[in-house]
């Protein structure tokens, strides 16, 4: 809840951006999306985040450097997080999540990251789900303000929309294939 009011909160006092367009002609993250996707994980991540054991996970957000991850991993991210918007527009929740659990236990696994940098992960995960899927909506301030105050902008509707079952199933492949990955399964 509170993750989910950082990041309503972040969206109002996101730097000017277009985000628009996520990926160039080539598939490709564009490297314009890929710096404000990063950022705006960034200003989202809290200080401290109680973890399901009841520990508490403290992110000193004194240097960037040690936290944000480089642009290649932050790529592969982004990339699961469009997989998991699919499921979330398709109203699939437990692929949602399968996808989500696949993507930080592989992260976890490499033994590369800290737990501040895991959860920068999972806050570039979730912001650019939320992004994809229509939750948040990041405003361009110049823009804005040619209009006026972007605070009194209502929010978008749920933006689910009726998969067909070969769009299910595609999905579901995907979020197979990528736990199969980590997880081994057959």
């Amino acid at each position: 809840m509170i993750l989910r009011s950082i990041i309503f909160a972040a969206t109002l006092l996101a730097t000017p951006i277009a985000v628009a367009q996520t990926q160039t002609a080539k598939g490709e993250i564009s490297d314009k999306t890929l710096k404000t996707l990063k950022a705006l994980a960034w200003q989202s991540l809290p200080n401290k985040i109680m973890q399901p054991d009841k520990s508490v996970t403290v992110i000193d957000k004194s240097d960037p450097s040690k936290i944000v991850i480089p642009d290649a991993d932050a790529r592969e991210v982004i990339r699961a997080a469009y997989l998991s918007a699919r499921a979330q527009k398709c109203d699939l929740q437990e692929l949602v999540i399968a996808n989500r659990d696949a993507l930080l236990l592989r992260e976890k696994k490499t033994g590369k990251w800290s737990s501040s940098q895991l959860q920068y992960i999972n806050t570039l995960h979730l912001f650019t789900v939320q992004l994809l899927v229509g939750k948040v909506e990041v405003v361009d301030q110049e823009e804005a303000a040619k209009r006026g105050d972007p605070a009194t902008a209502p929010m978008p509707p749920a933006n689910t929309v009726n998969c067909n079952e070969k769009e299910k199933q595609d999905i579901s492949s995907a979020v197979a294939a990528n736990e199969k990955l980590v997880l081994g399964k057959s």
